[in-house]
């Protein structure tokens, strides 16, 4: 009977030691994917800026969680980039992201995936759009990704698709799944202290000789 129960939990011990190796590979891919983490110059780590950039900043005030999270408001083209290394082209990934749409009824949040292999070249891509949207709340969007067969990398656009003005926030952006051995995770450094990309125009004052008035914050206004 003794034996029976020793083989019974070196049983349980063995695939209790399997489960916890396989939980072990599940890794966060995107770094800085909640915005936390700031540059000294007001941009988010880790992501890179392309387009109208007046359009794309860091917000403080309608957040998911955390204290920041990004805002596109704007009516040009803008996005942020991040290459993710240590892809596995046989893992199905889990991929999701927040929202919260204040403005753009013909524009739709997308995400665009570009694969490629170790030589660089691309091998495959796939953009990304959530069904469904609705304006003034937060929404989770959850998807599954699989890379196409020899990608090792992937560049992961953040944009959205349409013409019209837009104000989108965008948080928590997580891609989960296996990390290629030999890969280390990038790890993150403490976050500088927030700071407007684009400073207030400063205040100038009213020139009564010319007869001119000056714009001082968003406003025309007479100092005094």
């Amino acid at each position: 009977m003794k034996k029976i129960v020793a083989l019974l939990l070196s049983c349980i011990l063995l695939l209790t030691g399997t489960t916890l190796a396989f939980a072990a590979d599940e890794a966060e891919l995107i770094v800085n994917g909640d915005f936390e983490v700031l540059n000294a110059n007001g941009t988010v780590y880790g992501w890179t800026y392309y387009g109208d950039s007046f359009g794309a900043r860091v917000e403080t005030e309608t957040v998911q969680s955390g204290k920041y999270a990004m805002r596109y408001k704007t009516e040009s083209s803008v996005y942020l980039n991040q290459t993710v290394t240590g892809i596995v082209d046989t893992c199905t990934y889990d991929f999701s992201f927040w929202t919260y749409i204040t403005e753009g009824s013909r524009s739709t949040p997308r995400v665009k995936f570009e694969f490629r292999n170790a030589e660089g070249a691309l091998c495959g891509e796939v953009t990304i759009m959530p069904e469904k949207i609705s304006k003034n709340k937060w929404e989770q969007h959850s998807f599954k990704v699989t890379p196409p067969q020899g990608t090792v990398s992937a560049s992961i656009m953040v944009r959205y698709m349409g013409s019209a003005a837009v104000d989108y926030v965008w948080d928590g952006l997580s891609l989960k799944g296996q990390r290629a051995k030999g890969v280390e995770a990038t790890p993150l450094p403490e976050s500088a202290p927030y700071k407007k990309l684009y400073p207030d125009t400063p205040t100038v004052a009213y020139n009564e000789e010319t007869a001119k008035e000056f714009l001082v914050n968003g406003s025309f206004e007479k100092v005094t």
